[in-house]
């Protein structure tokens, strides 16, 4: 799925849909429904699973209004990409890479088994993988945040200008951090402690089994 902010003034859906035959492919639909100012789309799939092969899927391609507010995006299975919304984001993958780009709000994102990439966005309010890395630019707070994984990497780039106390800890991977101005640093093998800004806000990281490479914005 990609969701898309552009220059438009309505709403633009392309969906691609994947079967292995004609009734498989009738079982497949795209739901769509309106209250109020707010419009949601879902894919009602009557076959979940088949004994042999694939059960039908469909692709959506969304491009909405730069100034519409994308609320939630949700999968079962399969990758996210969303660039440019505006407003808060809370994306949810089951099995699937979530990829974020340049959003104009807070992000919250959580996958159990896939990759989350964050980039160029307005803040972000939590991170969470079980299986899967984490890349996330930090560019701003708007309150405490978590990014955490159980399985996977964190790669967090931090604004310079950010107000926060950062708090990482990993079970049994290794805390690495460069080109960022803390102060009451305390470091070891497997946590770091420090303080950038006024240290308003708390960013807290947290592996289980994974490293955490901090870097400068």
């Amino acid at each position: 799925m990609s969701v898309a902010a552009e220059d438009r003034s309505d709403v633009r859906v392309r969906a691609v849909t994947r079967a292995a035959n004609e009734d498989h492919f009738d079982s497949i639909s795209l739901v769509e429904q309106r209250s109020g100012g707010t419009l949601a789309l879902s894919v009602d799939n009557e076959i979940d699973s088949v004994l042999l092969g694939s059960p039908p899927s469909m692709d959506l391609d969304v491009a909405v209004p730069s100034d519409l507010r994308v609320a939630d995006v949700k999968t079962d299975t399969g990758d996210v990409e969303i660039e440019g919304t505006s407003g808060a984001l809370n994306l949810e993958t089951d099995t699937g890479d979530g990829v974020v780009r340049s959003v104009e709000g807070a992000v919250d994102a959580t996958t159990e088994t896939g990759d989350l990439t964050i980039r160029s966005s307005t803040s972000v309010s939590g991170v969470e993988t079980e299986t899967g890395d984490a890349e996330i630019d930090v560019a701003a707070l708007d309150g405490d945040a978590r990014l955490e994984t159980e399985t996977g990497d964190v790669d967090a780039a931090l604004a310079a200008s950010l107000d926060a106390r950062v708090v990482v800890r990993t079970e049994t991977g290794d805390v690495t951090s460069g080109g960022l101005d803390f102060s009451d640093l305390e470091s070891g093998e497997h946590r770091l402690e420090g303080t950038l800004g006024e240290g308003s806000n708390e960013l807290t990281i947290e592996t289980e089994t994974g490293d955490v490479t901090l870097s400068g914005l």
